[in-house]
This record gives C-alpha cells, structure tokens and sequence, in this order.
C-alpha cells in the first residue's frame, strides 16, 4: 500500500509540474545577428540601468535601441525620458549626486556600430536635453563618471 501511494503522488506531483511548465512561453532573449545587414529592429538592449543617487524607486534604464526610459516605481512601469532627442542609440547615462535633475546622457552604440552624437545634457530631469559636446564631436559616448569631488 505505501509503494502505491508514494507512486500516485509523484505521478500527481509530475502531472502539475509538467501543467505549470507548459503556460511559459520563451520571449527572449534573442541572439543578436552575426550578419550586421539583417533588420535589428526592435532587439531592445539596455545598455545600463542606473539608481537615482538618493531615491531608490526611481531607476533609470538606457537602451541602445530605445532612449532613455524613467521607472518612479521600481521598475514596475516606465516612461520614455528623451523622445525629443534626435535619432541615435543610448549608452550611458551620468546623475550628478548633488543634484539629481543634472544627466548626462552618453550616445552611440558600443554593441553594434559604435557611432554616436557624443554627450546630452539635461538640468530639468530630461525633460529638455542639449548637446554638451564641447569639442569632442559626433562620438561614442559609453562610460562617464565625474572627476572625485568635481560634479561639474
């Protein structure tokens, strides 16, 4: 009698397994093409994702493919931050931790093409951003950081 019932208990807990295992479907990721003249569009890489140095509901993920999105609420729902900016990928993004409304916002794609139109600036949260280049041109922009006690 033992042996039957161990026998139709792992055949039940089989049976919901397998039931639980079958409502998941595979929506990435994808693997990216190694043939750089195939359509990429809509891959959806982020780049990096970064905390707002004093609140941490408010998270921030780049994409390279997508801008710059602002999530107020962990992460649970996002809004895009720089759709007025011109067409470009997104690398990196830089908050100044003595006053979270200055990004900077690093252009260009380090994963694929590596172009860019170098650095964005925003002193409103992203609501507006400017090009900040200042003699570096149109490049690849895909780690910042401030110089140790320097947030300017």
């Amino acid at each position: 009698m033992k042996i039957k019932t161990t026998f139709l208990f792992i055949f039940i807990l089989k049976i919901s397994l397998a039931q639980n295992i079958a409502s998941f479907t595979q929506v990435g990721p994808i693997k990216f093409p190694s043939n750089p003249s195939i359509q990429t569009t809509g891959m959806g890489r982020v780049s990096q994702l970064v905390y707002h140095p004093t609140d941490s509901n408010i998270l921030y993920a780049v994409s390279a493919s997508g801008g710059v999105f602002k999530s107020s609420n962990e992460g649970s729902t996002w809004t895009p931050i720089c759709d007025n900016l011109p067409l470009t990928a997104c690398a990196s993004l830089l908050i100044n931790p003595l006053n979270p409304k200055v990004m900077y916002l690093g252009t260009g794609d380090a994963n694929y093409d590596g172009n860019g139109l170098g650095v964005y600036k925003t002193t409103n949260g992203g609501i507006t951003w400017n090009q900040f280049n200042s003699g570096m041109g149109n490049i690849l922009v895909s780690k910042m950081q401030f110089t140790p006690g320097d947030t300017q």
